[in-house]
């Protein structure tokens, strides 16, 4: 059962990344070459499908500027509610940016991210149906917490889209099986 559930929740990733959905641009002259790497989600949108998961780590690799994609590995832990045990699971997703034509089993990411690709990866998307912006914010494996300047910087992009940084849910990684 929990695994079922495990299985909706990173399909649902794909397809949803508080705040009211905005179509806004967040980051002026981004170098996806530059994402690759390990990340761990450090923060996310309350309410949202992320709160599911004790856990979730992100693997960005195989970046193609030619034909505007990357691939993510995505990593989650979730605890079964009838076991109480964290169980895991790895779900392997295409993102694109740019003007081209959407391919099965992709996710157009548009213009919805923002990193100063040492520290920190920031998602956002609309979510289905709910007009409501949803929020994944990343640290770079090794990076274990934000520092004041780097929050004024996330709260300064995230101020385009109506979100308070306040408002996102810290992740507790305490019951998380993967190390950061």
């Amino acid at each position: 059962m929990a695994l079922a559930v495990f299985v909706v929740l990173m399909c649902t990733i794909g397809a949803t990344f508080a705040g009211v959905c905005r179509e806004v641009h967040l980051q002026d002259n981004l170098d996806f070459q530059r994402i690759g790497g390990d990340w761990w989600q450090a923060y996310y949108s309350a309410g949202s499908m992320y709160g599911e998961a004790s856990c979730l780590d992100t693997r960005v690799f195989g970046i193609n500027k030619k034909q505007k994609l990357f691939y993510m590995e995505t990593n989650a832990a979730i605890v079964n509610p009838y076991t109480g045990r964290s169980e895991t699971g790895t779900v392997l997703s295409t993102a694109y940016w740019g003007d081209r034509q959407m391919l099965a089993g992709e996710t157009h990411i548009k213009n919805h991210v923002a990193t100063d690709y040492s520290t920190y990866l920031l998602f956002y998307k609309c979510s289905n149906g709910k007009g409501k912006a949803i929020i994944d914010l990343e640290l770079k494996n090794g990076i274990t917490r934000l520092t004041r300047k780097k929050i004024v910087e996330v709260s300064d992009i995230l101020e385009r889209v109506h979100v308070d940084f306040s408002s996102l849910v810290k992740r507790d990684r305490s019951s998380c099986p993967y190390t950061k």
